[in-house]
């Protein structure tokens, strides 16, 4: 018998099915067996009966895989087990550190907002930019500033004077070029009250 497979070695966020399909010009086709394994791993050896295998990995995480796989006919011929091309699937969202505002912390005046956003993955973060939301804290419908963060620097600004003091939600988004996406944020605080002096 001759099987054939569908992978394909292209980078994917999502699991992947390979049919195995075999065939045989001379008698007829009884058994496929395949089996998985990763680049980390030692080949295994071909065990589960079936033509469909569905491929995948943790999310937050990446793999690459192999599919090993052959089939007999209905006479005892049996086939030389084959590999698929290297199965690549990545799931892992952009990793996003958000170094100011500080969590916690008060604030006044113009308030730099900076973070630290990369892929570890193999995909590279969208358009170079991520969305950027100022909520606040005390009404979560109300966002009092969004824009972009753009590499490689990743900041903007918010000035702070022009809104009421109170606590506020510094919260980023970011995706890659796989559609895997991350969500971070930070709780401050907006104190630009003026002290008054008593004398």
């Amino acid at each position: 018998p001759n099987t054939t497979d569908n992978a394909t070695s292209d980078w994917r966020s999502t699991n992947m099915t390979i049919f195995l399909n075999c065939t045989d010009n001379i008698t007829a086709c009884n058994v496929t067996l395949y089996c998985v394994y990763a680049t980390d791993e030692f080949p295994c050896t071909p065990g589960i009966v079936g033509n469909y295998v569905d491929v995948g990995c943790n999310n937050g995480s990446t793999c690459r895989k192999y599919v090993r796989y052959r089939s007999n006919d209905t006479v005892g011929n049996l086939e030389t087990i084959k590999n698929t091309t290297m199965i690549r699937i990545d799931k892992e969202g952009p990793s996003i550190v958000i170094n100011n505002p500080k969590s916690g912390y008060n604030y006044s005046g113009v308030i730099t907002l900076s973070a630290n956003i990369t892929d570890s993955g193999i995909g590279q973060i969208l358009n170079n930019n991520a969305s950027y939301y100022i909520i606040n804290a005390s009404n979560l419908s109300e966002t009092v500033k969004s824009g972009n963060l753009t590499s490689p620097y990743w900041n903007d600004t918010w000035n702070s004077s022009n809104y009421t003091n109170g606590t506020f939600v510094f919260k980023i988004i970011a995706q890659d070029t796989l559609g895997n996406s991350k969500t971070a944020n930070i709780t401050f605080y907006v104190d630009n009250q003026v002290p008054t002096a008593i004398i």
